[in-house]
C-alpha cells in the first residue's frame, strides 16, 4: 500500500495470489512487475510458472526465453525451461538445458534428477548412470537414485552392485520392504 509500484511487493502479491489458486489476479502483478521493470527476470520466471500451471505451455516457454536472454546464468531459469520443454515433449532440447543448469551450479540436485529420468528412458543407460550417481552423492535421502541405479546394474548383470544400491535405497526407506527383497535376490545371484 506505501508503494504499489515496488517491485518485491508485486511479485510477492503475485505469489500469495497464486498460492490461493487466483491465476489471474497474479498474472495481473505480474504483468505490472514486467512493464516497470523489463530487466528484471523473475517476474518473468513467476509468470512462466503460473502459465505452465494453468496448461499455457508455449506462453510460459516464451517468458522463460526472454529471461533467458537476460540472464542465461541462472540455473532455476534452465531448470524451468527443461521442465517446459520437457512438457512440450521436446525431451532432447529439455535435456539441454538440464545439462545447461547442471553446468551452471553442479552441486544443486535437481537438475540431475530430470536429466537422468531423460537418458534412462532414452535407453543412454551409461550417462543415467552417471546422473544418478551424483544425484545419490548429492541427495542421498533422494533413495529413488539408488534405485534407478540398482536396476541399471541388475540390467548389465552387476549383481553386487545392484545388491549395495537396494541396500542404499533401503537404508532411506525402510518402509519399502521390496528394496530388501531385491538386494537379497541380487545377493544370491553375485559373487556373495
Amino acid at each position: 500500500a506505501a508503494n504499489p509500484d515496488h517491485a518485491e511487493a508485486l511479485v510477492g502479491k503475485a505469489r500469495v495470489r497464486r498460492y490461493f489458486r487466483d491465476p489471474k489476479n497474479a498474472e495481473a502483478f505480474l504483468n505490472k512487475a514486467i512493464r516497470l521493470y523489463p530487466q528484471w527476470t523473475l517476474p518473468l520466471s513467476e509468470r512462466a510458472r503460473i502459465y505452465r500451471e494453468e496448461g499455457f505451455l508455449r506462453e510460459a516457454l516464451a517468458d522463460l526465453d526472454t529471461a533467458n536472454e537476460l540472464d542465461k546464468q541462472d540455473y532455476w531459469l534452465a531448470l524451468d525451461r527443461g521442465n517446459v520443454l520437457m512438457d512440450l515433449g521436446r525431451n532432447d532440447q529439455a535435456l539441454e538445458e538440464f545439462d545447461r543448469a547442471i553446468n551452471l551450479d553442479p552441486d544443486q540436485f535437481l537438475a540431475y534428477v530430470y536429466s537422468a529420468g531423460l537418458r534412462d528412458a532414452a535407453g543412454a543407460y551409461e550417462e543415467a548412470e552417471r546422473d544418478y550417481k551424483q544425484l545419490a552423492r548429492l541427495k542421498p535421502e533422494y533413495y529413488f537414485a539408488f534405485e534407478a541405479l540398482g536396476v541399471l546394474y541388475m540390467r548389465d548383470g552387476r549383481f553386487n552392485d545392484a545388491r549395495d544400491a537396494f541396500l542404499e535405497a533401503y537404508t532411506y526407506a525402510p518402509q519399502h520392504y521390496d528394496y530388501a527383497l531385491l538386494a537379497s535376490i541380487n545377493w544370491i545371484r553375485g559373487d556373495r
